[in-house]
């Protein structure tokens, strides 16, 4: 952007970004753009004019097959396999190297909001209940009261999120555990392309689909399920690998 003289983006659609990023290069009609990143979004355009998004929820209600999604089954699957609910997986050892923690309680406690391992003395001083004032984070014990003193830090969405690779290099070493998380990503988001081309009616067309995105970088790990899934509905379109990224379709707007 700075070699093209361009201080500041006023404002740009997120779908419309990889949008333009792919104009600038595919020969033919660009119906729909999936972006997958730390969040996950769909847009389509009919010939005619018409626009139709799909997902773009945030983490608690959608995102799925996006980064922050794939790393939380990542983190699930490490509590199934310690529980024995699913076979060992060595996503539990890569999980733990990639944050720094010596077990799987280190990652319920950093993971989930607002809990606090409770096995860490350091954690509060304890002084006689006549000496302080009683404020927020106080308990009473017995006449005694404990005060915080530091609060766990929890993992952000953004530093979740950032475990996607790691899940990648799993499923690249043969888990499969981490495999199927991926697959499952890819069906998601081909999902995602298919709620939008269904409700442009582009079934029976020609179009490009182009998947954009950290978490296409995975290669045929995520893109076979994501291209069986939305070529099973539009048998005409055609799943195109980016050439740029969305940062380029923003200097063109």
């Amino acid at each position: 952007m700075k070699a093209c003289g361009i201080r500041h983006i006023l404002r740009a659609a997120e779908g419309e970004t990889p949008r333009w990023a792919a104009r600038f290069w595919i020969d033919g009609h660009v119906g729909v753009t999936v972006d997958a990143g730390t969040g996950s979004l769909a847009r389509g355009w009919a010939r005619d004019g018409r626009v139709a998004n799909a997902g773009g929820w945030g983490s608690t209600l959608g995102d799925e097959g996006s980064g922050y999604w794939i790393s939380i089954q990542a983190m699930r699957a490490v509590m199934q396999s310690q529980d024995g609910r699913i076979e060992p997986t060595i996503l539990t050892q890569l999980v733990l190297s990639h944050y720094g923690m010596s077990d799987v309680l280190d990652l319920v406690f950093q993971a989930t909001q607002g809990l606090i391992k409770p096995e860490d003395p350091h954690q509060y001083m304890v002084i006689p209940d006549s000496d302080m004032d009683h404020e927020d984070g106080e308990k009473p014990i017995g006449g005694y009261r404990f005060r915080e003193l530091s609060r766990q830090r929890t993992l952000t969405r953004e530093q979740i999120a950032g475990l996607c690779p790691v899940v990648v290099h799993a499923a690249q070493l043969s888990d499969l555990k981490a495999i199927e998380i991926l697959e499952e990503a890819g069906s998601e988001l081909g999902r995602l392309g298919v709620a939008v081309i269904k409700r442009l009616g582009m079934e029976n067309e020609e179009f490009a689909v182009v998947p954009f995105g950290g978490v296409f970088r995975a290669g045929e790990l995520v893109l076979r399920s994501f291209q069986k899934t939305v070529l099973y509905v539009a048998r005409r379109a055609v799943v195109v690998s980016p050439r740029f990224e969305p940062v380029v379709g923003a200097v063109l707007l």
